[in-house]
């Protein structure tokens, strides 16, 4: 099957850097992961949760990898729409073999 040529649309992801997904997202970004899929992912050192909090509401960032801690789940409840996703997405990945 062909495939047709597509806009890869630039991605800005947050992340923490003492987080353990963020190796997982270096080496996908190193890999070709993200590329693989058309996504130009521009991966974002935060220096904390409330940083990225603000780069997700203005719209500055599209996505934030950390932790769901009392600033992430306090911004939600006063009505930053955001969703959660759980780690063991990447515990998936690893057991698939795209981290090892």
């Amino acid at each position: 099957m062909k495939r047709l040529a597509t806009v890869a649309v630039m991605q800005l992801i947050g992340f923490l850097a003492t987080m353990e997904c963020a190796g997982a997202l270096l080496v996908a970004r190193d890999q070709g992961f993200f590329r693989k899929y058309d996504l130009d992912v521009n991966l974002i050192y935060m220096r904390n949760a409330a940083v990225a909090l603000s780069a997700l509401s203005a719209a500055e960032a599209q996505f934030y990898s950390g932790s769901a801690n009392g600033s992430v789940l306090g911004a939600i409840a006063n009505g930053l729409a955001a969703n959660l996703v759980d780690d063991s997405i990447v515990r998936k990945l690893e057991k698939d073999g795209l981290f090892q």
